[in-house]
């Protein structure tokens, strides 16, 4: 599986992408589609060669700046762009079961709000999964270190992804998490990551390792006993 990224269709980047996956090997521009409150319209299980896409003329920037990552072979193109409340109504409706019952946002998601949170989109505008920076990213129990108050310690980020309930399995985490690390790369300046995940979800913890994430620490959760796994990634 090969990435290939987009910010803002500019071709500056230098080395970001590269240094996000070793995979990503080329930057092109393209046109994000404006935001949308539509749900659904993806085929989750797309194989569409990356041939299909063709470059386009950038797109005007934005607050947070449009940012898509496209995953050559599946088909799958993710931006990034500001949450709308459409967006919360639908993340709040969102269930997984299971053990994974514990990430389902509930009346919650009604107070996800930026610079913390940040939705995630396809080029259509439609709403694939949101990411959140910062203290919200974090699990009480967990070793962070510095004062908290910015989420950041010496340019370490933390970081959350949720994926539509549908698409998790689907091949969409990779991309996802790729675009949520260069926006905060670019609007947070962040240069190494931290997140946080719960140990029932095998899935999460492979993909951590996947993109070069280190587990760090291995904690319980005061309130309820569960067992939580920290990763770091390094430039």
């Amino acid at each position: 599986m090969v990435f290939a990224c987009v910010i803002d269709g500019r071709d500056d980047l230098g080395a970001l992408p590269r240094a996000l996956d070793p995979r990503v090997h080329r930057i092109s521009s393209a046109t994000v589609a404006p935001s949308s409150t539509r749900e659904g319209g993806l085929d989750s299980h797309s194989d569409t060669p990356s041939s299909q896409y063709t470059d386009h003329a950038p797109p005007q920037r934005s607050n947070p700046g449009r940012f898509h990552v496209i995953v050559e072979g599946v088909g799958t193109s993710i931006a990034v762009r500001s949450l709308t409340d459409a967006d919360r109504g639908a993340i709040a409706t969102w269930h997984y079961g299971g053990d994974l019952a514990i990430y389902d946002p509930g009346p919650g998601a009604m107070a996800l709000r930026e610079p913390d949170h940040i939705a995630l989109v396809n080029t259509d505008g439609v709403l694939l999964g949101y990411g959140t920076t910062g203290v919200e990213a974090r699990v009480p129990g967990g070793r962070y270190d510095g004062d908290g108050s910015d989420g950041s310690d010496g340019g370490c980020v933390d970081l959350g992804l949720g994926l539509r309930p549908d698409l998790v399995g689907a091949g969409h985490g990779a991309p996802a998490l790729l675009a949520l690390m260069a926006w905060a790369s670019r609007e947070l300046r962040a240069n190494r990551f931290r997140a946080t995940i719960a140990a029932v979800n095998p899935r999460a913890n492979g993909l951590m390792r996947s993109l070069g994430f280190a587990q760090t620490h291995r904690f319980v959760r005061p309130r309820d006993g569960r067992q939580f796994v920290q990763y770091e990634r390094q430039p």
